[in-house]
């Protein structure tokens, strides 16, 4: 048996306004973006998964999903294995998906600290798992949304989380609209909100990955939430 591991921190400085959530009845904790909202209030979720979703007009949202382990090719990090599932489900095929990077484990790279061996012992303080239990996978997709017939460009961050022990992945999905097909929805909500004047609030960027952009707040946000993650209740997986 696991021990339980304590609630999540809130990271402070250098990300998005994140805020601790309670996930599977509260047998699991993580911290979201405050502008994120639980999707099981609109619509039936399987009870193996939490999706969040955005307020505003930038359309992002977040997926937390218990599996059994991936089924992974040799060599092939789990995240990656996850985030080609995605872009069959997301009908995101050839050129439509693009896989930009794979990580191993959690990065090591802290904001400020130049030694790596302190850096790493910060980040291996700050995380309920050990790094290597961690994967990333990190690319775009071209997804439609809803039904429509226009594509619009996705940031896919996906973090694996493997708990060897109760043989379960942690399965951590970010996804952040990032080119905006001008016949889509998101698009017309996007106009509408800067007609209204609302804004999103963004991070600073992490050093971990060399990213475009409009992808390093993203990776900012996502690295926090996923060190976030915590399991309280060891009986959600039949422990």
């Amino acid at each position: 048996m696991v021990a339980p591991s304590g609630p999540a921190p809130v990271p402070q400085t250098g990300f998005a306004a994140l805020t601790p959530q309670p996930l599977f009845g509260g047998a699991m904790t993580a911290a979201l973006p405050r502008a994120m909202t639980s999707v099981a209030l609109l619509r039936q979720i399987p009870d193996n998964q939490e999706v969040f979703a955005s307020q505003g007009a930038e359309d992002t949202s977040v997926i937390i999903e218990l599996t059994e382990p991936a089924a992974t090719a040799p060599g092939q990090l789990p995240a990656v294995w996850h985030f080609h599932e995605l872009a069959e489900l997301n009908d995101a095929r050839g050129a439509d998906a693009m896989l930009m990077h794979q990580l191993a484990a959690f990065p090591s790279d802290v904001i400020g600290i130049q030694d790596a061996a302190a850096a790493a012992s910060r980040v291996a303080a700050a995380l309920p798992f050990p790094a290597s239990a961690y994967s990333f996978a990190v690319g775009t997709q071209r997804i439609a949304k809803f039904n429509e017939q226009a594509k619009n460009v996705v940031a896919v961050l996906v973090a694996v989380i493997r708990l060897a022990d109760v043989e379960t992945d942690v399965v951590v999905t970010y996804h952040v609209p990032t080119v905006l097909d001008p016949a889509s929805s998101s698009a017309a909500a996007v106009a509408a909100a800067a007609t209204s004047g609302e804004a999103a609030a963004l991070s600073s960027p992490s050093p971990a990955l060399a990213l475009a952009p409009d992808l390093q707040a993203a990776w900012s946000t996502f690295l926090a939430l996923v060190a976030s993650v915590r399991v309280l209740d060891y009986g959600l997986f039949g422990a």
